[in-house]
């Protein structure tokens, strides 16, 4: 979250001060309030909060972005879960046959309405 959004101004360091880096919702006494989350979980949390804070989804999102570059996760792996495959799309190129299709290499006739009169 970030800080300037934070209702407590952000999270406290174990002398009581205010963290200048974390948030209250992560930070508090000079240590992590859930020390084995992952940036993942994170992000889904941020989002979460600030959309409960009447945040839109597109806003809340974009500030969650940059939590797994945070000092806490730098080397960290960001999912848990790995990504889902790439979904292939093969389109035929424009002009070329379909397998088993035939070209015809008759000239197109001119399709004339019945009301058309200059074409009589």
């Amino acid at each position: 979250m970030p800080l300037s959004k934070d209702p407590q101004g952000g999270g406290t360091n174990a002398d009581g001060s205010k963290s200048a880096v974390y948030c209250s919702y992560c930070y508090q006494n000079g240590a992590f309030i859930a020390p084995d989350i992952t940036a993942l979980q994170m992000q889904e949390f941020v989002v979460e909060k600030l959309k409960e804070m009447h945040y839109p989804g597109f806003i809340a999102k974009f500030f969650a972005k940059n939590i797994p570059n945070l000092e806490r996760w730098k080397n960290v792996s960001v999912s848990a879960a790995p990504a889902a495959p790439a979904i292939e799309t093969v389109v035929p190129p424009v002009n070329t046959p379909v397998s088993g299709a035939t070209i015809s290499s008759a000239p197109e006739t001119p399709i004339v309405s019945p009301r058309d009169e200059s074409a009589s």
